[in-house]
């Protein structure tokens, strides 16, 4: 083996440090409505008063070992078994009054330093290096990364059944997306179809949200108004349309904790670029600008979710599929640099079956993926097969270790990247 020893990746809940053992139900606590509280608001007259900021946060540290045969198509991707942190992030929390709170979470990254680049098919490819001199520490060099704003947003509690989040928010679809601390979900890494982003991951704009209960079940839903998906989404919209989102929950406690969902999202992108000149025909020249569109196509995504937790047991699954359609004098160019795109629709599902054990906190669990790329001419269509191991000694530690097997496409398809991925993770995780 060419890995090194063992190593163990930390990753941390959504949760506070007081999260329980058992998972997480869906839709957490610092994702969804806020709990009114009796005492009234502060009149800010001594800082005793003023509202109280709650600071938290998680890691997850991770190895990674490729293992491709000879000839691999993805012989691109590194052999060499490597240490990684892949998430800090910080959540920032403070109770405004009995109705209002404020959440921002950011996520603190090494990018885009190592990050590789490609200015056109065929060219080389080029690594980004932030190296500069540190002025504090007589010019030594230094490497720089950047700050991923995950979501912030303002609430107002209204009642049980109502509450608004106004800012940026994770888009309220399946379960994966949005109890998306390391952590908290189970495997190393998310599904495929959840990285694709066939939804988008956050939108910018309101939400609308709320839940009522009748006997062992409750019911709940989202409705979303954003910019939708774009070049520059989160805070500009390039189009005069709106994107329009819904996601309703069912959830039952007669056996176990059983929740389900449906989602959806309808959204057009556009893309524009500026271009300057002088109007025709004028003395003194007058300035004309205009913003001719480059790319737009409407998008619809659809999805079901399931989650039952039971003694122990837990099944988890979600179905998505992603619907574009382009307008067609403003077709996206693929990456040949000449071929315009197609309108397509992608569908994705993965299912994943653990166990709970009472030993250790230990719960084996197994995933299983597919995913069809439809119109891309890179990617054949994935299937994926994962076993690992979980293990919670602790509410706030977990870590976990897993294997997983991909076969993209056959022998005989003509995509790039076909063939066999074996890959192997370790992980360690804590939240604070």
């Amino acid at each position: 083996m060419r890995w090194p020893l063992a190593c163990l990746v930390v990753a941390a809940s959504l949760g506070s440090l007081h999260a329980v053992a058992e998972e997480p139900e869906v839709g957490d606590a610092f994702y969804g409505a806020a709990t009114p509280s009796a005492e009234p608001p502060p009149s800010f007259e001594s800082v005793e008063q003023a509202p109280k900021l709650d600071l938290y946060g998680f890691v997850d540290f991770t190895y990674s070992q490729n293992v491709l045969p000879s000839g691999s198509p993805f012989d691109k991707i590194p052999h060499y078994g490597s240490f990684s942190v892949g998430n800090v992030n910080l959540y920032a929390s403070g109770e405004l009054s009995s109705r209002f709170r404020s959440l921002v979470e950011v996520r603190l990254l090494y990018l885009p330093n190592g990050s590789n680049s490609q200015t056109e098919p065929g060219a080389p490819v080029v690594r980004s290096d932030t190296t500069t001199s540190d002025y504090t520490d007589f010019e030594r060099p230094l490497r720089w990364g950047g700050i991923e704003i995950e979501r912030a947003f303002l609430e107002y509690q209204a009642n049980e059944w109502l509450a608004f989040q106004l800012g940026q928010f994770l888009t309220p679809y399946g379960i994966w997306n949005i109890d998306h601390g390391t952590p908290t979900v189970i495997g190393i890494r998310r599904p495929f179809i959840i990285g694709e982003a066939l939804f988008p991951e956050r939108q910018t704009g309101i939400e609308a949200h709320g839940s009522f209960q009748k006997d062992r079940t409750s019911f709940g839903y989202h409705l979303t108004l954003s910019n939708g998906r774009g070049p520059v989404d989160t805070h500009l919209d390039l189009d005069a349309n709106k994107a329009l989102g819904g996601r309703v929950i069912v959830r039952n406690t007669s056996a176990g904790s059983l929740t389900l969902g449906a989602s959806s999202y309808y959204g057009k992108y556009t893309d524009r670029t500026t271009e300057y000149g002088r109007v025709p025909g004028t003395e003194p020249p007058l300035l004309q600008i205009s913003d001719p569109i480059t790319v737009q196509f409407t998008e619809l995504a659809l999805a079901a979710d399931l989650r039952w937790e039971w003694s122990g047991l837990l099944l988890q699954s979600e179905v998505i599929r992603n619907e574009r359609v382009y307008e067609d004098e403003f077709r996206d160019v693929l990456l040949t640099g000449k071929t315009l795109a197609a309108d397509y629709s992608r569908l994705g599902v993965y299912g994943l079956v653990g166990y709970r054990t009472p030993w250790f906190g230990v719960m084996p669990y197994s995933i299983y993926e597919n995913y069809n790329f439809a119109g891309d001419t890179i990617f054949a269509k994935a299937s994926a097969l994962a076993l690992g191991l979980n293990v919670r000694p602790q509410p706030n530690v977990v870590f976990k270790g897993q294997y997983t097997f991909a076969l993209l496409g056959g022998d005989g398809d003509a995509r790039v990247f076909r063939g066999a991925l074996r890959r192997f993770d370790l992980q360690a995780a804590w939240a604070f």
